[in-house]
C-alpha cells in the first residue's frame, strides 16, 4: 500500500484468494516496508484472516526509511494453511 501522507487516513490492502485451490503451494510472507519516512508515528497494525479466523498483529517500534518488518508467514502445504507469527519471535 502506498500512503505517502497518511494524516488521519488508514492504509488498507486486501489480498484475497476466494478458493485456496487458486493458491500455489509455498510460503507467503506479509511484511511492512517503510519506503519513505515522513511525519508518521512509529508502529503499525496488521490483520490476516484465514478460513474465517482473524489474526491481529501490532508493532509498536519506530520504523525508519528502508526498514522492513516481517509480520507473518502463511504456508500452504498439502492443501493445508498454517500461519507463523514472526512478530512474536523478535
Amino acid at each position: 500500500v502506498d500512503i505517502i501522507q497518511p494524516s488521519d487516513s488508514v492504509a488498507v490492502e486486501n489480498i484475497i484468494y476466494a478458493d485456496r485451490k487458486e493458491m500455489e503451494e509455498g510460503t507467503y510472507q506479509l511484511a511492512v516496508h517503510c519506503y519513505s519516512k515522513r511525519d508518521g508515528v512509529g508502529g503499525f497494525k496488521a490483520q490476516i484472516e484465514i478460513m474465517g479466523i482473524i489474526y491481529n498483529f501490532k508493532y509498536e517500534g519506530e520504523m525508519e526509511q528502508g526498514d522492513t518488518i516481517v509480520v507473518a508467514e502463511v504456508t500452504l502445504q498439502n492443501g493445508r494453511l498454517s500461519l507463523d507469527n514472526k512478530l512474536d519471535k523478535k
